[in-house]
């Protein structure tokens, strides 16, 4: 998979990604909006990089890596993740990328993909409350607040996309 947009690659993950994905992913700041907000280890970073690959291979559905054209730099994920009942759409990106836009750039762009090439009908987005930036992206896309829950004491905001008209 590769989708290009103005400033960003998006592909699928190789897992020549893994020492660059740890370092985005060992950092506090960026895990401090996710359901575990611990920093990931670099193993942790690792099966993550490989089960997304596998997953690719598998059903063509996951999370792509994210890279600046300008230096081929990883700077994080944007995509799918399949579930039973639906299809979580997410994100995330080194401490020092934020700000700049890429996340709505690459959140349009494969959520596009998602619609078109892999005919993807429903989709639900979550995100903690206080993470303002993704509930932006969330709410550019359309997805439609529907409910907050907690979840490892967090409190998430709840969007989904449902019956998608390609």
């Amino acid at each position: 998979m590769k989708i290009e947009t103005e400033r960003l690659i998006i592909r699928s993950f190789v897992e020549s990604d893994i020492d660059e994905y740890a370092k985005i992913v060992n950092d506090g700041r960026v895990t401090k909006y996710l359901i575990n907000t611990s920093p990931r280890s670099f193993q942790e970073a690792s099966d993550f990089v490989k089960e997304t690959i596998t997953e690719e291979s598998e059903t063509g559905i996951a999370r792509y890596a994210v890279v600046l054209k300008e230096n081929n730099k990883l700077i994080g994920f944007c995509g799918f993740k399949a579930f039973d009942d639906y299809t979580d759409f997410g994100w995330l990106y080194g401490f020092e990328h934020w700000g700049n836009g890429y996340g709505s750039e690459a959140a349009l762009a494969v959520f596009d993909y998602g619609i078109q090439e892999l005919q993807l009908t429903d989709m639900v987005s979550g995100t903690v409350i206080e993470n303002v930036a993704s509930v932006k992206i969330i709410e550019k896309l359309g997805f439609e607040y529907k409910t907050h829950r907690e979840k490892n004491g967090n409190q998430l905001a709840v969007h989904s996309q449902f019956d998608i008209n390609p």
